[in-house]
């Protein structure tokens, strides 16, 4: 789906994938998990997710992997823009990745299992 607002293509994948196995997807169409790093990209993803009558969550480009507690974009930026959960992140070392919730546009720290997820890619 093409968000002209955004400049980016995005894909819902609904075979759910661990956080490697789904980076590995995005890259071979030479895209990445989505990064939504402005509140309009946040919007424009969820109202398309919401038009899809999907209320599943999907992983998004967004994790504490690398150090716990600091959550890195795919494109290695840090988070300027956020729209967490009332009492997210909760900082379980078990919850390393990020899922977007399309009912309300949020987002929940969550363990990198197997989870639908996100690519995008600009044009």
């Amino acid at each position: 789906m093409r968000l002209n607002r955004s400049n980016l293509c995005i894909k819902l994948f609904v075979k759910r994938k661990s956080l490697d196995d789904a980076r590995r997807s995005c890259s071979q169409t030479s895209a990445r998990l989505v990064v939504l790093d402005t509140e309009e990209k946040n919007t424009d993803v969820g109202e398309y997710i919401k038009g899809t009558k999907d209320t599943a969550t999907y992983l998004i480009g967004l994790t504490d992997v690398k150090e716990e507690g600091r959550f890195v974009w795919e494109n290695g930026k840090d988070v300027v823009f956020s729209n967490w959960y009332n009492s997210q992140p909760d900082d379980n070392t078990g919850k390393n990745c990020v899922v977007f919730f399309p009912t309300t546009y949020q987002w929940y720290n969550y363990p990198c299992t197997d989870q639908k997820y996100i690519c995008e890619k600009r044009f």
